[in-house]
């Protein structure tokens, strides 16, 4: 939802609001540890992914939209680390080598063949979730209603008004 509404308030300058029933950061995505699957390193392609990604899921998945999310994979990472969020990189897990500096300390997990992962510790659900949230308090045209229950969306056809439903 944060993601969306993010998205959004970057196409538009209309009004956006997040609705939570409870705060903003209680929520599922906050407590996962892991990390997130990218092909973001040279050895790695978007093939390869989507080949594990596809006997990962029994190949019950459709290939084109997999091979799309896969090939979206490193533009929102870099989106991510734009609006602040930290991944956890080689040195600072104490690898000595120079040429190792900044690197992302990439794991392998569940049905990866290559090392793919980036986390932040294992944190990563509460890191992105602290970035969010930072991002969008932060945003002018996104408000943000916090232990709120929407139980009706008003659109025009309900008021009997003429033109498009909106």
């Amino acid at each position: 939802g944060l993601t969306t509404a993010l998205m959004l308030a970057e196409k538009t300058s209309g009004s956006i609001a997040v609705v939570t029933k409870e705060t903003i950061d209680q929520c599922n995505s906050k407590l996962a540890q892991g990390g997130i699957a990218c092909v973001i390193h040279q050895s790695d392609t978007f093939e390869e992914h989507l080949a594990d990604t596809l006997a990962a899921g029994a190949n019950l998945c459709n290939p084109d939209a997999v091979m799309g999310i896969v090939k979206k994979g490193p533009e929102r990472i870099q989106w991510l680390i734009d609006i602040g969020a930290h991944f956890t990189t080689r040195d600072e897990l104490g690898d000595p080598k120079e040429e190792h500096k900044g690197e992302f300390d990439l794991g392998r997990e569940g049905g990866n063949h290559k090392r793919r992962v980036l986390h932040a510790g294992d944190i990563t659900g509460a890191e992105l979730e602290r970035v969010m949230v930072k991002t969008v308090r932060n945003c002018p045209n996104i408000s943000v209603f916090e232990n709120h229950i929407a139980i009706d969306l008003v659109v025009s056809a309900r008021l009997s008004l003429p033109g498009q439903n909106r």
